[in-house]
């Protein structure tokens, strides 16, 4: 892709990253340190015609996940995100995940 001078990167991560849930610590890790890396690339490849993306597919119904989440973890994925010492991202239509933080008000 970089010697062609374009291309697309599209990761796979998941709501988890930024959601916090009780027994996901290992899984929303690897997949925070996918949206990081993503974000590193996309600085890294741009300039070389690559795109990087991350896309996050919200949770899917299925028989699995019916099974494997009682009441209250639906009530918390349906929760917004945990603060994790920065503003929550996607509360603006201005804004995503990759947006570089708003500058302080004067």
């Amino acid at each position: 892709m970089l010697g062609r001078g374009s291309g697309s990167i599209v990761n796979v991560s998941t709501m988890a990253a930024g959601v916090c849930m009780p027994g996901l610590s290992v899984y929303a890790a690897t997949k925070a340190a996918l949206e990081s890396l993503t974000r590193t690339w996309a600085a890294e490849f741009s300039p070389s015609g690559v795109r990087v993306n991350t896309m996050s597919p919200g949770p899917t119904g299925t028989e699995m996940s019916s099974t494997a989440m009682d009441e209250e973890t639906i009530a918390q994925i349906a929760a917004p995100p945990c603060s994790a010492g920065r503003p929550s991202h996607g509360k603006s239509p201005k804004s995503s995940p990759f947006s570089p933080p708003a500058a302080p008000a004067s």
